[in-house]
């Protein structure tokens, strides 16, 4: 295959990629209010169709090359042996071609699913009193491209969500009115919960409470840390020294 066709392969491919920035730039200077650049179906609708054209013509590309080939008289197919060398031949071009029709349409189908599922999300809600909680919310941006799909009823909705950023809950709700600070856990705190997650109801061994409530100290107030640690422990109830090698880690 000559250099020609496959700079045209590679072409198409980038105008494939090009056709989902160029969207997004557009719906950006179009809408700069916006917050999100998700796509509306009638837009989404034409990015994939834009799509089935750059598709359609990498497969042409390929057709017309392969016919060329086959036109090619036999005595020209056979007479000369082929160069290992040469630079016009390419290995495994079939299956470059699946892998490339297999990520623009991972592509388009990504698209599709947020596109649907922020449509239908709004639409469900529209209407309706809500309780939303969103957990583990790590930044203002990520904030910002999910609060358009939550419909303002005036019905006294609510979204709840937790963050370990300050910044990110002042961007929230900048009066700070509904904001709650977690508090880290003490030691006394800390014990009593790796204490429940390890054994339970159960009593812990003496031999293991002086090594368990340093771990608890080290985990430093973290109850999500205190969690993970105490499922390592729980696996290791009987064995002293596997809680001591945890503790010098």
């Amino acid at each position: 295959m000559t250099e020609s066709v496959m700079s045209q392969i590679r072409d198409a491919a980038l105008k494939a990629e090009d056709i989902i920035e160029s969207h997004m730039a557009h719906q950006r200077i179009s809408k700069p209010g916006a917050q999100s650049c998700i796509m509306s179906p009638s837009d989404l609708q034409e990015v994939i169709e834009e799509l089935d054209s750059a598709m359609d013509k990498l497969q042409n590309i390929v057709e017309h090359e392969s016919d060329g080939m086959r036109n090619s008289s036999f005595s020209d197919a056979v007479s000369s042996t082929p160069d290992p060398t040469s630079k016009n031949t390419v290995v495994g071009l079939d299956e470059d071609l699946i892998k490339l029709k297999d990520r623009l349409t991972s592509l388009e189908n990504k698209l599709q699913k947020n596109s649907q599922l922020a449509v239908t999300l709004y639409q469900s809600l529209t209407g309706e009193r809500y309780l939303v909680v969103l957990d583990d919310m790590w930044s203002t941006k990520a904030w910002d491209d999910v609060r358009m799909f939550f419909p303002d009823n005036n019905n006294r909705s609510r979204i709840m969500l937790t963050t370990r950023e300050s910044n990110v809950a002042n961007y929230v709700d900048s009066s700070s009115q509904y904001h709650h600070q977690m508090h880290l856990l003490n030691k006394f705190e800390s014990w009593n919960l790796l204490h429940q997650k390890v054994f339970g109801e159960d009593s812990c061994p003496p031999e293991f409470e002086k090594i368990g409530r340093s771990i608890a100290s080290d985990c430093g107030g973290l109850p999500l840390a205190i969690h993970v640690i105490g499922g390592l422990l729980s696996e290791a109830k009987g064995r002293r020294d596997s809680w001591s090698m945890l503790l010098l880690m």
